[in-house]
């Protein structure tokens, strides 16, 4: 399973109800022998009918390069801060936070310090 003890997608996406403890959830990530990947791991809760949900454990330092989703961002900090920079602004975001970034928005994320963050994606239909 190469380091990682997760339950399989088809088992973690089946049934009508789902309910998640994303500290424990988070505690599990940080705690993966897999090497992280720049410097974050990330688990997706949710797929399904173009909702994507994915939690990230990011440690200090821990980025996102550059990149945009076909749909609605919406990017919750749950522990930590993060930098979330677009052509625009930088955003400074820390615990309880939210940004909304429409369809098409480049942006890039890094952690200033350990973080979790929970990721919704709602691509259009169309």
């Amino acid at each position: 399973m190469s380091g990682r003890e997760r339950r399989d997608p088809d088992d973690r996406f089946a049934g009508d109800e789902h309910l998640f403890d994303l500290a424990a959830a988070a505690h599990d990530l940080e705690r993966e022998e897999q090497e992280a990947r720049d410097g974050h791991r990330q688990v997706t809760l949710v797929h399904d009918d173009g909702v994507t949900v994915v939690l990230f454990a990011f440690e200090a330092g821990g980025r996102l390069g550059s990149h945009s989703a076909d749909g609605l961002v919406m990017i919750n900090v749950i522990a930590g801060t993060i930098d979330v920079a677009t052509a625009t602004a930088t955003h400074s975001m820390a615990a309880g936070s939210l940004l909304t970034l429409a369809a098409g928005v480049q942006h890039d994320v890094i952690a200033r310090e350990p973080s979790q963050v929970l990721l919704t994606v709602h691509l259009r239909h169309g």
